[in-house]
């Protein structure tokens, strides 16, 4: 099956309703994240932060609370919607539907102090990362700190599953740590710091950014 196939299939997938309320939910509260959130937010001298593949925008929301100017995009304007309707800060982010491998289109240079991308690169074909990448040197200021977690692993797949309530199919592509490292050092990154987590049998690589111009 084609790369563009699996592609379709999965926006498709997050633009079920009734899929995206399951994801909504069963995301809806993690500690764990929460405390990162936080802890990344520590390492921000300013206070605009975009959310790139924000989905149903929890972690948004949650830097919102924390006081910061905060810009979510996701594809699904289904998870857009959700997201709207969360409102759980007195300054709710701005959220925007939009193709995250079209970063420098959407936002200008500088825009933004710090980009935090959870679990964003997953469906992301290995040849159109460093078009993300690229995206975000130029939207985030020099010395700004981004986030990326990708899913450990190898290869790529589509997978169909019912962990929602409903049927999803969805492509996805998975990194070690040395190849993801390197497609960073390539763009241009400076690693500060990368850990790894295991949460329900998926390991996390994650990787702590500087942009420096």
């Amino acid at each position: 099956m084609s790369e563009n196939v699996n592609l379709t299939k999965t926006k498709n997938t997050y633009e079920d309703p009734c899929l995206v309320t399951g994801y909504a939910q069963k995301h809806s509260y993690n500690p764990k994240m929460q405390q990162a959130v936080e802890k990344f937010a520590k390492t921000l001298t300013g206070k605009r932060i975009v959310d790139v593949g924000c989905g149903p925008g929890h972690d948004s929301w949650h830097f919102a609370r924390l006081g910061f100017e905060v810009t979510g995009v996701d594809l699904s304007s289904e998870m857009i919607k959700v997201a709207k309707s969360l409102e759980t800060a007195k300054k709710p982010p701005t959220f925007l539907q939009g193709d995250m491998t079209e970063l420098d289109e959407l936002f200008k240079q500088d825009s933004f102090d710090g980009a935090w991308l959870c679990a964003s690169l997953l469906h992301i074909p290995r040849k159109l990362v460093p078009k993300v990448l690229s995206g975000l040197r130029k939207i985030v200021t020099n010395h700004g700190k981004i986030y990326i977690g990708v899913k450990k692993g190898e290869g790529e797949q589509l997978k169909v599953d019912t962990n929602y309530g409903v049927e999803a199919k969805r492509y996805f592509v998975y990194w070690q740590k040395d190849n993801f490292r390197q497609i960073l050092k390539d763009s241009g990154f400076v690693i500060e710091k990368f850990d790894q987590q295991t949460r329900n049998e998926t390991t996390w690589l994650n990787f702590y950014l500087e942009n420096r111009k």
